[in-house]
């Protein structure tokens, strides 16, 4: 029995994992589990001497490269400030730029977060580079731009306001300057949406007045809560700006002129500068607008409804509706009160613009109208 028991206890003491046990314990660390060295912001990318932009001491926008792929970006910084206060509200801006630049990662027209560090008393956001500028250095130098090319700008943006709006982020700070260019084609501008710098949660309402003064909307002039639809103003405000080169006053559009330019644009214009925030169009309504159709589109989606409704219906109409066809304004009278949805449907026109339906086009039919009643079929 003793033989027995000394024969286990020597088992057991010659177990290589007994050692673990016993102290002191020693055990080399596995190489996965070792600490995490990450490289400082100067390891990385070498910092342009001169800033593009210096704001107060405490921020400053510069350009750099990157010392491995040699690829350009603009580096955001914010130093820390020795007012608490101050540093709480930086701080709190700078989370949810990040944390709003994270969720919209990949929008082909928000400009994308690369990376962030924050060493001692600075945060530094990395952020791609646009090699074209913004779209107000754009604007002085080109004066107002042509419908043609507004149309393309304003199409991308409303995607992107419509991504943030989505995901109930609001910018609070839509503006020309905002509006990075990455790409010029002619006179097609590829742009971004940037500066998250004032955007935040919009899931209850806000009262914070920040943003650009003459961009604000009425209801943050007034000191009133707000929501998403105060980007929707701004968008206007610059729209407007892009096409007239006049902007609003203190939340008011008495001071506008839109002399030069189409009844479209203009109705595209106001369904966004609307001083009661409810009436507000949406950025989703706005993608819908007709002034943002393709012209040539547009007149092809025309033609073929006129061909549809001279082929099914014509034969059967009263004599005295056939004699009213000799415009394209009373063709399209005539679609509107003579084919159903599930009849435009049917058709299967390829060339057709797919978001459009028979609804929409009721809708918008004096719109429609107004395009095309000088000429003839």
């Amino acid at each position: 029995m003793v033989f027995s028991t000394f024969k286990k206890l020597n088992f057991i003491a010659q177990a290589p994992w007994i050692y673990l046990t016993q102290p002191p314990c020693k055990i080399n660390p596995c190489p996965l589990l070792q600490e995490f060295h990450r490289f400082k912001l100067h390891q990385e990318y070498d910092l342009d001497s001169k800033p593009l932009v210096l704001h107060n001491g405490m921020s400053r926008i510069v350009l750099a490269t990157n010392k491995k792929s040699k690829k350009r970006v603009i580096i955001k910084q914010i130093v820390r400030s020795s007012n608490e206060f101050s540093t709480v509200y930086m701080m709190k801006d700078i989370r949810s730029e990040i944390a709003t630049l994270q969720a919209l990662n990949g929008h082909p027209n928000v400009t994308q977060l690369i990376d962030y560090y924050d060493e001692d008393n600075t945060v530094s956001l990395v952020i791609e580079y646009a090699q074209f500028g913004d779209l107000n250095s754009f604007a002085q130098r080109r004066g107002v731009l042509s419908e043609k090319i507004v149309k393309n700008i304003a199409a991308q943006l409303l995607l992107a306001i419509e991504a943030c709006h989505a995901k109930n982020i609001v910018h609070r700070d839509v503006k020309l300057e905002n509006v990075l260019i990455t790409e010029i084609d002619g006179e097609k501008l590829t742009v971004q949406l940037a500066d998250f710098g004032f955007s935040t949660n919009a899931k209850h309402p806000l009262t914070r007045r920040c943003g650009t003064p003459s961009y604000m909307a009425p209801e943050m002039w007034e000191a009133e809560s707000y929501d998403v639809s105060v980007d929707i103003w701004s968008f206007g405000a610059m729209i407007n700006y892009l096409l007239t080169g006049d902007l609003p006053e203190y939340g008011s559009i008495d001071n506008l002129s839109f002399d030069g330019i189409s009844i479209e644009a203009k109705d595209f214009i106001l369904k966004m500068l609307v001083k009661d925030r409810t009436k507000r169009a949406s950025a989703s309504s706005l993608r819908e607008h007709p002034w943002l159709m393709d012209s040539w589109t547009l007149e092809l989606f025309v033609h073929r409804l006129l061909a549809l409704v001279q082929n099914q219906n014509y034969n059967q109409l009263p004599q005295t509706i056939q004699d009213r066809i000799p415009s394209k304004k009373k063709c399209l009278d005539l679609i509107t009160n003579n084919l159903s949805e599930e009849e435009v449907d049917i058709t299967q026109f390829h060339n057709w613009p797919s978001d459009i339906h028979l609804t929409k086009l009721e809708k918008n039919l004096p719109m429609l109208a107004a395009q095309f009643q000088s000429s003839a079929i």
